[in-house]
């Protein structure tokens, strides 16, 4: 079963409570987000101070509702959404949300554990029990996103998809797909490298479908088909799952004519494709065709990747003054680098934030349509519209090299591409 996670404004002050993260608890303003492992020995105390801490709390406030896969081999999928909204619940409260007039945002997180069923219950109990102003979901699973938008559609509750499964930007009333368009990204890249980094023979490196799971597909035919119509050349799609990746290493070592090694996949993958290639000895380039986080690699994982070059939505060594602020914020309030989730997240609560401001109730379906009708403003990717879709796109192209001075690998970046 999912389980209710008290907004953090309505428990400041005491200790909120998460199941989610096996790795480290953020602490954010002197509040320690506790694991799973001490859950039986506060709830009793949460409980009998339930009644407390709501009646003390903001006289109004609306639900932000979350689904995806919290535990298990898909929780990646939600910890870095999770940590997004929290974020910015936080900073609302450190205002004394003056932003939002003395309206609350309170989120309710629940756990679907990768199954469509559970996350379609889930849904429902948000939209009919929990009234939420707005639903977020992690989870990739085309199928299941789209059924969960034609219900928040239904309700009029604006629902927000990290799923990349939805048509770009407002595709019915009320739902919205927040991911950016990849193709278009990709295409931006692959120009980057035929321009910069002259080079015309390409080996294409996929994972395996079923070695990544729900939503990792791979339309390598368009990658083909955009290289060729550039003067490129494919030479050969190699694809792999764990077991057979040194027969991809072989099949890199003896294609000379190769000049690159284009790959797609999870960045685990990435880096195991890589030690093995060193461990060979080839020095060929690889360019990571999908998005990457910075939060994904380890300082010990990136000297693997010196022959690598990526593209990213968000950087830390980005110089833009929203990017900037938020990368920094994170970092300070979790050890980390954000993900692109996180920062689509963090700019969900600030679409919802803006629509309280202006609604001035805490009545959620008022809230909801005065969501449904905002205008753009400036966010963390230059605009960030409640439709969606970023209106100016642009990557940052990046590597990794030696930073000399303090003897450790940096990320650093070769260009800023716009599109």
């Amino acid at each position: 079963m999912g389980e209710r996670l008290l907004g953090v404004e309505e428990v400041r002050g005491s200790i909120p409570l998460s199941s989610i993260y096996s790795y480290p608890s953020p602490k954010i303003n002197g509040e320690i987000m506790l694991g799973k492992s001490v859950k039986a020995i506060i709830v009793t105390f949460l409980l009998l101070t339930l009644t407390i801490m709501v009646s003390c709390g903001p006289k109004g406030r609306v639900i932000i509702g979350m689904v995806g896969p919290e535990t298990g081999k898909y929780a990646y999928l939600s910890m870095g959404v999770y940590d997004g909204i929290t974020l910015h619940l936080n900073k609302l409260i450190e205002g004394k949300l003056k932003y939002t007039k003395g309206y609350a945002i309170n989120l309710v997180h629940y756990d679907d554990d990768n199954d469509p069923e559970l996350a379609l219950k889930h849904i429902k109990t948000l939209l009919t029990k929990d009234h939420a102003a707005c639903i977020v979901m992690t989870s990739t699973d085309a199928s299941v996103v789209k059924q969960a938008a034609e219900l928040c559609s239904q309700h009029e509750v604006p629902f927000f998809s990290l799923s990349g499964a939805l048509p770009k930007g407002k595709s019915a009333p009320y739902v919205y797909e927040m991911l950016d368009d990849s193709e278009r990204s990709r295409e931006m890249f692959l120009d980057w490298i035929m321009v910069n980094r002259p080079t015309s023979n390409f080996l294409l490196v996929e994972t395996a479908v079923d070695e990544l799971g729900v939503g990792f597909a791979y339309n390598h035919e368009h990658t083909t088909s955009y290289i060729e119509s550039r003067g490129g050349t494919v030479l050969d799609t190699l694809s792999y799952g764990e077991v057979d990746l040194l027969d991809v290493v072989y099949d890199i070592s003896h294609t000379p004519e190769a000049d690159a090694v284009l790959y797609f996949g999870p960045v685990e993958f990435l880096l195991k494709l890589c030690d093995r290639m060193l461990a060979k000895g080839i020095s060929i380039p690889v360019y990571y065709l999908a998005p990457y986080d910075e939060s994904n690699i380890s300082k010990e994982d990136a000297p693997l990747l010196f022959n690598t070059t990526m593209f990213s939505y968000l950087s830390a060594a980005s110089t833009e003054p929203m990017m900037s602020t938020f990368i920094d914020t994170y970092y300070r309030a979790y050890g980390r680098y954000p993900s692109y989730r996180s920062a689509l997240s963090y700019e969900v609560v600030n679409i919802l934030s803006r629509a309280l401001r202006l609604a001035s109730t805490d009545e959620y379906k008022t809230v909801a349509h005065t969501l449904e009708n905002l205008e753009s403003k400036p966010g963390i990717f230059h605009e960030t519209p409640p439709k969606g879709l970023l209106l100016e796109q642009t990557i940052y192209i990046e590597g990794v090299e030696m930073d000399t001075i303090n003897n450790v690998p940096k990320f650093i970046i070769y260009d800023t591409v716009k599109g």
